[in-house]
């Protein structure tokens, strides 16, 4: 699907939650589901960058990859923030539907219980990306 003609971001953010809820397997994967959760869990911020970024690179390597850029796209929409209104908080809260699913159950409760926990996870990609993927600068600006 070519979308570099589309005008309308909302057009293009459905479409990428589309792609992602589509997946057989999340982004976070199934069998590192309960590792993200209890990562983002930790109170002392330092502990939990680590332990996020343990997890990530416990990733499937393509996982992996799509989630840098993912983040990496995700920063730099953050940084019009002024103009979009899209924070890192608020780009964590449209598109954690989308990231996330539990593997043990799979209902609306379950995901409730959990979505404050996906939102701090993602946010904390997106304001600590360069930190959590080791990238230089100039990196998000290249995709």
């Amino acid at each position: 699907m070519d979308l570099s003609k589309e005008l309308n971001p909302h057009t293009v953010a459905g479409v990428l939650k589309l792609f992602f809820t589509e997946l057989p397997q999340p982004l976070f994967s199934f069998e590192l589901y309960p590792a993200f959760i209890e990562a983002a869990s930790f109170t002392d911020l330092n502990i939990r960058l680590w332990c996020i970024k343990q997890v990530i690179e416990s990733l499937p390597p393509g996982n992996r990859a799509v989630l840098q850029r993912v983040i990496a796209m995700f920063v730099k929409i953050s940084t019009y923030s002024e103009i979009n209104k899209m924070s890192p908080k608020n780009i964590a809260t449209i598109m954690n539907p989308a990231l996330f699913r539990d593997p043990s159950d799979l209902s609306i409760s379950s995901f409730m219980k959990n979505g404050g926990m996906h939102v701090r996870l993602v946010t904390l990609l997106i304001a600590h990306y360069q930190e959590l993927f080791e990238v230089m600068e100039i990196y998000y600006f290249f995709f």
